[in-house]
């Protein structure tokens, strides 16, 4: 669904508690010839350029903007592809589809993410809460504050 752009029956499966983080497992060609593995809902949306369900995906599910593919890709980074691809190939983008401001979004939030977890680090060091600090640590981020460990 996400893939698909199908907004409405993401954020019902989001409200359901469908998992955000479920990878596909097997390989799968899209219709250039391209293959990949790995890839979560919030991939296969920003991939495709669908801003309401990346937004969905991310608000309502807490999708990990930042997952890797099993190649290591990242949603930014499936989404800047597809949209050189696209220009180097001169397509057309697909109806309701927009690259730039999926890429623009997910930039956004991967800012504020990491900033809110410099403040958090920054917080619990400064008051000597060890507690908070290993809680972060436990979450994944960073206690150099440079974000995902």
């Amino acid at each position: 669904a996400a893939g698909e752009g199908e907004t409405e029956v993401v954020k019902v499966l989001c409200e359901l508690g469908a998992n955000a983080e479920t990878k596909i497992t097997e390989p799968y060609w899209d219709e250039y010839g391209e293959v990949e593995v790995g890839f979560t809902p919030l991939h296969a949306a920003a991939r495709k350029g669908y801003v309401a369900v990346v937004r969905v995906l991310h608000e309502l599910a807490g999708a990990d903007l930042q997952a890797p593919s099993a190649n290591g890709t990242t949603p930014l980074a499936a989404a800047s592809r597809q949209l050189v691809l696209w220009q180097q190939r001169g397509l057309e983008p697909l109806e309701g589809s927009n690259h730039q401001e999926v890429i623009e979004l997910l930039a956004k939030l991967i800012r504020e993410a990491t900033t809110a977890q410099i403040r958090a680090v920054a917080t619990a060091a400064t008051r000597g809460d060890i507690a908070a600090l290993t809680q972060l640590k436990s979450q994944g981020v960073s206690l150099s504050g440079a974000g995902r460990a």
